[in-house]
């Protein structure tokens, strides 16, 4: 980190002892620490100020490997959006000044409760929200601001005085969600113009396979590559054609 990291390392402290979803919110209340606590921490590359803030939706909650470790660890959220921040968004790799954070804070496993507590969960962490943003634009006029899914962006549109100060609400682009609930938007889309795809997967994938050996200092090593990985990039290509000058 660079400029004002350390206030963001400073913020992301204080996310930890933050208890107000426990507070107000009877459901998370009854969880034990295993099932909602701040574990995971944003992933920032060369910055602050970022040029590009991508929102996704909350941390997963820890599984047993994960639990093993000891501290607050890095998210590296997925691999197929790490290498399509870097090749499509940026000219070199090296320059690549990208955030990536939750728009809650502390993991909670995907079932009725996150469901339901989403929306309040948002809220009570969207104080962090916006000062992690100004933090994110630091001395830079302006930044971009991508929605991992509608939901981020339907949210913030609706609360605009989260991002009052900060940037137009409406200003926000999108990119579908990786979860497994969209794999069939993705294929369906690559399968719609399947020469392109397989252009595609021919062009990238000896480049995003090397990325998976080496990239990030061996993180991603253990990321398996899948035909799903090449059909998320294709389409999110598709997606920011519009608005976004791609590298590539």
């Amino acid at each position: 980190m660079t400029q004002d990291g350390s206030e963001l390392k400073r913020m992301v402290e204080e996310f930890a002892s933050c208890a107000k979803c426990r507070e107000e919110i009877v459901e998370i209340g009854r969880l034990p620490a295993s099932e909602f606590a701040f574990h995971w921490k944003p992933y920032a590359r060369r910055g602050p100020p970022f040029k590009y803030v991508f929102l996704t939706w909350e941390p997963p909650s820890l599984t047993a490997s994960d639990a093993r470790g000891t501290g607050i660890e890095e998210g590296l959220v997925d691999v197929p959006l790490q290498f399509f921040v870097r090749t499509f968004l940026f000219a070199h790799p090296d320059d690549a000044s990208f955030l990536i954070t939750n728009m809650a804070k502390c993991s909670i496993k995907t079932d009725d409760i996150c469901q339901r507590t989403r929306d309040r969960r948002w809220h009570y962490c969207s104080c962090y929200l916006k000062r992690e943003l100004l933090i994110a634009r630091g001395c830079r006029s302006q930044f971009t601001l991508i929605s991992v899914g509608l939901l981020p962006r339907r949210f913030l549109e609706r609360r605009s005085a989260i991002l009052e100060g900060v940037m137009d609400p409406h200003s926000i682009y999108r990119i579908t969600h990786y979860s497994r609930r969209c794999e069939a938007r993705f294929s369906t889309f690559a399968e719609c113009q399947r020469h392109d795809f397989e252009s595609f997967c021919d062009r990238f994938r000896p480049q995003y396979q090397n990325f998976i050996a080496t990239g990030d200092n061996g993180n991603f090593r253990c990321h398996k590559t899948a035909i799903g990985d090449f059909q998320r990039m294709f389409k999110w290509r598709d997606e920011l054609r519009v608005g976004l000058q791609l590298a590539r």
